[in-house]
Parts: structure tokens; sequence; C-alpha cells
């Protein structure tokens, strides 16, 4: 501020001086006024005592220079320090809840993390009135419809869910919130084999709120007209990222299909009822809905190609193995580094000379992660460490959605260790392959 001021007093001091002189001026554009004139010749100003002003002004373009600086400088500093003051504020406090409403719904995180802060502050020190509260639960629900969840935790779905509890849910508002929670899709293999199995998927696509779970059950399952294949287990799991997969047998005649999948799901808060297994307990709701998902049967077996590339070795350095025992169960486990192609294998555990089938494993091409199945029939001398044997298979890779070309070959992770619950599990790089 100061440096404004000194530099504001330069500029003045230098481009307006004080007049020196005698010299009669016009006071409107400055003419020289000599003579008895009435008027100014240049701007028509009539020439009266309170018009005239007189001597000369000495500028000097130095001090406007300066000074000019000097306030420039002055401002950038101001104008810095009022930034980062600005940026101290929490200006989501003094916005409307109408905009804060609208940044929910950006899509962009560095807007809707504090709008939702800020919400939720004034949910928690009871600043929003009723209409304010269902104003939060209609913009709620066309997120959740649209698959816009905000971050897990506190969040508005939650809200909603604690409304719904109390009773401050609409009947309609209720059914919009479970209907958009409680969804699952349901894909096939769209070109399969006459003879070959048929590959499905259930995947959870609805978002709910946190803290409550869902549950689902297979009511009826068939291929066109068929008989029903259901299974009579349930399922407990959240609302999303979830998938299940499952094969039906062969449908034996080419040609158009369609599978009928009808499926009950349930959803209740954690801990409140009891009814997460009891299918016929009470729950917060449970809906029906039925699925359909249509595929082509082609003659023979699913089509599939074997590849050969790349080489076993190279292959085996991006895949590691684990054994956890768990008597009478045995689980491997088979992690994979981004393969760089569709792998299938059957699996076996070669231990006191004699191998073991322990299931099969698909990964599909770049998918880093953890793959696990299960065996029970190994034996109780089993050594401390064993091999690991991963043969492709054909069968294995036609059970899977879309997989059509898998590697060719085999590979023996030698040496795993025998890992034991709540312990480290090992893993090993595998040997040279056989």
């Amino acid at each position: 501020m100061l440096l404004v001021a000194v530099g504001g007093f330069l500029f003045k001091r230098g481009r307006w001086p004080r007049r020196t002189g005698d010299t009669p001026h016009c006071r409107k554009c400055d003419y020289i006024l000599s003579g008895a004139q009435t008027r100014c010749p240049e701007c028509g100003t009539a020439v009266t005592p309170a018009a005239v002003v007189r001597g000369e002004r000495l500028r000097r373009p130095g001090f406007s220079w300066l000074g000019g600086g000097l306030a420039l400088f002055g401002l950038a500093f101001l104008l810095l320090f009022a930034l980062g003051f600005a940026n101290t504020i929490n200006w989501n406090r003094y916005k409307p809840q109408s905009w804060l409403l609208n940044d929910l719904g950006s899509g962009n995180s560095s807007r809707w993390g504090p709008a939702w802060a800020e919400v939720k502050r004034r949910l928690d020190d009871n600043l929003l009135s009723e209409d304010d509260q269902n104003a939060v639960v209609e913009k709620g629900l066309q997120l959740q419809a649209a698959g816009k969840v905000l971050s897990n935790g506190n969040n508005v779905l939650d809200f909603i869910a604690r409304r719904f509890l109390d009773g401050k849910l609409t009947a309609a508002q209720a059914d919009r919130f479970f209907g958009s929670a409680l969804k699952v899709s349901l894909s096939v293999r769209p070109v399969v084999g006459a003879q070959s199995p048929i590959p499905y998927s259930i995947a959870g696509a609805g978002h709910g709120p946190d803290g409550w779970w869902m549950r689902i059950r297979t009511l009826e399952l068939r291929v066109d007209d068929g008989p029903d294949q259901k299974s009579n287990g349930v399922m407990a799991m959240g609302f999303g990222g979830w998938s299940t997969s499952n094969t039906l047998p062969q449908v034996g005649t080419p040609g158009k299909h369609r599978l009928h999948l009808k499926m009950e799901l349930a959803t209740d808060v954690h801990g409140s009822t009891g009814a997460k297994w009891d299918v016929d307990a009470a729950v917060a709701r449970r809906v029906t809905q039925d699925l359909f998902a249509d595929f082509q049967a082609i003659d023979g077996k699913t089509p599939m190609t074997m590849a050969s590339e790349p080489s076993a070795s190279a292959l085996g350095r991006l895949l590691t193995a684990r054994l956890l025992s768990n008597p009478p169960w045995y689980n491997v486990g088979i992690d994979a580094s981004g393969v760089p192609v569709d792998v299938a294998f059957d699996i076996f555990v070669r231990a006191n000379g004699k191998e073991f089938p322990a299931g099969g494993v698909s990964i599909h091409r770049n998918a880093p992660g953890g793959f696990g199945t299960g065996m029970q029939n190994f034996p109780a001398d089993a050594p401390a460490n064993v091999d690991i044997i991963l043969r492709s298979s054909e069968d294995v890779a036609r059970t899977t959605l879309d997989m059509t070309q898998i590697w060719k070959g085999e590979i023996v992770i030698k040496d795993v260790p025998l890992g034991r619950p709540g312990g480290t599990q090992p893993t090993t790089a595998p040997a040279p392959p056989h």
C-alpha cells in the first residue's frame, strides 16, 4: 500500500505538476487565452474568471514513469496478497444451496467433494429446512439413477437411507431409491457351440448406501422353454462393482436362443434384522427382476484358436503361485502381472510325484490381479514344497464370456511353499518349463 501511495504521488507530480507563471489558459482544454476573448477559440467555453487558470505545467516524464512503476509494483503485491487471502476462504459456506447441488452433479471431484462437505455440515447443524432436505434427496436420487455416486462414507445415498429409516421419504422416492440400488445385469457369451457349456455372468449394476447389504436369490433360470436350472443358494454382497460367473449345460441345438433369469433382490441395514441369509425374514425392500440375454449356438464346440507366442519361459515370468493349506480345503492362488495374451489353464498340484487336479483359471491379457481356485483331494503327507502346473485348456476358455484365442503350452512353477492360514503366503517364480 505504501508503494501504491508513493507511486501515485510521484505519478501525479510528474504528470500534473503545479502551474507556474501568469499565462491564462482555458480550464477545460488548456488553450492559451490572449486578448479580450469572450469564448475559448479551441473548445468554445465562455471565458469567465472561473473558467480561466493561470500558469504553465512543467511536466516531468521521469517522475511519471517512476511513480507508475512503483504503483504497479505495489498493486501486484496487493493482488497476490488478495488472491492468497481469497484461497483461505471456504466460499462454499456462502453459496446458496442450489449452487451446491449443481456442483454435486458436476462430475468433478474437486467441486462435488467440497460441495457435499458443506451440504453435510448444514445437515449436521440442522440448518436446512424440510424443503431444503427434500431438495438434497431429489438431487441424490438423480445422481444415483445416473450412476454418479459420490465417495464412500457419509455420502448422499447414506443421507437418503437415513431419511427412509426415519419415514421421511415419499413412497415414490423410496421406489426410485431402491430401484436404482437393487439392480443387476445379465451377460451371456454371444456365440457358443451347441456341444459346449453356456457361460453367463451376473453383475451388480446398482448403487446403494454404505452399511447396507444386498442379497440375491435365483428364482428361475432356463434357456428358451427348457427346464428350470436354478440353484437353491443365496449370495450376499454390496450393491455394485461385483460379478459372478457360471455355466449352464450345452444347449444341443444350433440356432438363436434366449437365457431367462428371474431373481429376487433384497436389502436391509447391517445387523438390523438378522435377515441376511433368511430369505423369509422381513427386510427393508424386496424386488423381483426378470433378465434376458440372447445368444447364438453353432454346430460343435465353441470356436477357440491357440497362440504359441510368447514363449513359456517369457509368460511364466509374469505368473506366480500360492498354495494355502486349510484342511480339508487347499486354496491355489495364481497372480498375474499383465500377461500379453489371454490364458486359460487347468491347474494341477504335483506332490510326491503325483498330480492332483485343482480346477481351472482364466486370465485376460493385460489384466493384473489375483485369481484363485480350491481343491479337496490332497495327500495328508504333502511335502513342504510342491510344484504347480498350469496346462492350457480350451475347455476352461470356453467357460468365459469372451475368450476366442488363448496361449497354448504348459508352465511349471516349482517349489511353491505350502502356506498356513493367517500366515504369510510366499510366492515363487516359475522354473524353466518342462
